[in-house]
């Protein structure tokens, strides 16, 4: 049921008298003023447009205790980089396509309050001779200025959104390639060090090389020439600076990571697997001939040439491996525009955002990490960086599903784990979090056969986790039990002083977990300490 007298005229209409609610598709019995008060009031939304030379991507967020929540995201594959004649003027066609894109983003976002929008374009609008028709058609139907950066500006956006979406502690390279240019990025934390725009890009490439749909040992080879003399000029550069992770943003990186999933059933981007995926493209080597599922045509004609670039910067620049991640340019520009966000460690913004969203009882999951740091520093092994930032995300979210019900509520929040943006954890992080989560208590249901680290290991730390999970339970304000645990091969452990062993029954409990965990091969061991 809709609202009487809504005003629903076409949302490409910018007449600011029709900026009412009538979008809002609910009957209620608030008059439209106070509705606008009182559902409206202090949201802020931001509007991030990429028109890249490959698709035109739009993001819509809004500010909300102190973190920004996607709220829609739209994507359209427009080619402009194809567009482009040998005079480099884009066609009308391309232009038409782009404009009809852009009309049908403004509906998502035209009678929205409180909106900031930017509209950023890159290399092939850039390169475009006549690129004041296009922003003149533009103007038309979304009016916001069309910002035309730079390489460098582009690499700074695009730095920008993933340092606001993943945890660069370390010195990381990052590799954006684009439909016409390819951009590179050395920098830590927030800070980029070292930035440089290639015109080589995967769209680009293909219209050069592989414009016959042909993939052999010649283009192949004259395309890898083209791009290894653009890379000359930044190499030395760039291993100057040095890198301790590396990471691939964009689709044109996606797309190879979905190709080597497929096939080789991971999406690591390494040498020895470009060659592999590299060798198949010359096998098949037609793209009619290219039998990857769920691959359009027009991914399967940019395949060879996303490929060709990627191995080229790998093999150059000595990158033992590429991790992708889904952070880009329009990221950036929604973190630039969010003017009440910080820069801060991303995890903590992130644990913090879900424990006020979920009411988590902070107090309680201090405990929980104090009490599994007594345990951890009793291991011979030490606990790497992933596994200790695993384990204290898992205290600190572990309840989160007591919001949907008590019974199962380990159930409930691993499944809100597993399907929540963990901004700053890898995805290796998130998986040991949410299976942490999950096996918390009660049976140990059937692990995963591929776990992030070792099964013996992960067994270990998911034992260590219950058992402080156990001893804090029902304490208030006390300091950690002083359990010390031993553990050897399979088998952990444990002396309990003998003032503590009835307190709360925790021994009853740790008697009750002993028979969990042995079914998991781990082999619990409780004995009160002897009195003098």
């Amino acid at each position: 049921m809709l609202f009487e007298n809504a005003d629903f005229r076409s949302c490409a209409s910018h007449d600011k008298s029709a900026m009412k609610l009538s979008y809002f598709p609910y009957k209620v019995s608030l008059p439209l003023k106070e509705i606008n008060e009182t559902y409206m009031h202090d949201i802020k939304h931001i509007v991030a447009i990429d028109i890249g030379s490959t698709n035109i991507q739009m993001a819509i967020a809004k500010e909300h205790a102190g973190r920004l929540i996607i709220v829609e995201r739209q994507t359209q594959r427009i080619n402009l980089a194809l567009g482009l004649d040998d005079e480099k003027k884009l066609s009308s066609t391309s232009i038409e396509s782009a404009i009809t894109c852009l009309r049908e983003f403004s509906c998502a976002f035209s009678r929205l309050p409180q909106t900031d929008v930017r509209i950023v374009a890159t290399h092939s609008l850039r390169q475009a001779r006549n690129k004041s028709q296009f922003i003149g058609a533009a103007a038309k139907v979304m009016p916001y200025p069309i910002d035309i950066i730079d390489g460098k500006a582009a690499a700074h956006l695009i730095f920008n959104g993933v340092a606001h979406t993943h945890q660069l502690d370390s010195r990381a390279l990052i590799i954006d390639i684009g439909g016409g240019s390819t951009e590179l990025i050395i920098g830590k934390q927030f800070s980029p060090s070292l930035t440089s725009s290639l015109p080589i890009g995967s769209l680009d490439i293909q219209k050069r090389f592989f414009n016959t749909g042909q993939v052999n040992h010649n283009n192949y080879q004259q395309a890898s020439q083209f791009i290894n003399e653009q890379l000359a000029h930044i190499t030395a550069r760039f291993e100057h600076f040095g890198w301790q992770q590396v990471l691939g943003t964009s689709d044109t990186i996606h797309l190879v990571c979905r190709a080597l999933e497929q096939l080789f059933a991971s999406p690591l981007i390494t040498l020895n697997s470009l060659v592999k995926l590299r060798k198949k493209l010359l096998f098949w080597h037609a793209v009619d001939s290219i039998t990857l599922h769920g691959f359009t045509s027009d991914e399967k004609w940019q395949l060879s040439s996303a490929v060709c670039i990627l191995e080229s910067i790998v093999k150059q620049l000595n990158i033992t491996q590429l991790t992708y991640c889904n952070a880009a340019l329009k990221d950036g520009v929604l973190y630039e525009l969010a003017t009440s966000l910080q820069k801060s460690d991303v995890r903590t913004k992130t644990v913090k955002s879900l424990t006020n969203l979920y009411h988590i009882d902070t107090q309680y999951s201090e405990r929980i990490i104090k009490q599994l740091n007594k345990f951890i520093i009793q291991l011979t092994t030490p606990v790497t960086d992933l596994e200790w930032q695993s384990l204290c995300a898992a205290a600190k979210l572990h309840e989160v599903g007591l919001t949907i019900n008590s019974t199962n509520s380990h159930l409930h929040s691993a499944y809100i784990i597993e399907h929540s943006d963990l901004l700053g954890f890898s995805a290796e992080e998130h998986q040991l979090i949410t299976l942490l989560i999950r096996h918390q208590h009660q049976h140990i249901q059937q692990l995963p056969s591929i776990l992030p680290i070792k099964h013996e290991r992960f067994i270990t730390l998911l034992s260590l986790f219950r058992l402080a999970i156990i001893c804090t339970v029902g304490r208030l304000n006390a300091p950690p039990i002083p359990l010390n645990i031993h553990i050897n091969a399979h088998i952990i452990e444990g002396e309990l002083s003998p003032s503590l062993s009835g307190f709360h029954g925790l021994l009853a409990k740790l008697n009750e977990e002993r028979k969990q965990i042995e079914e998991t091969g781990i082999e619990l061991k409780f004995r009160c300490q002897t009195v003098a």
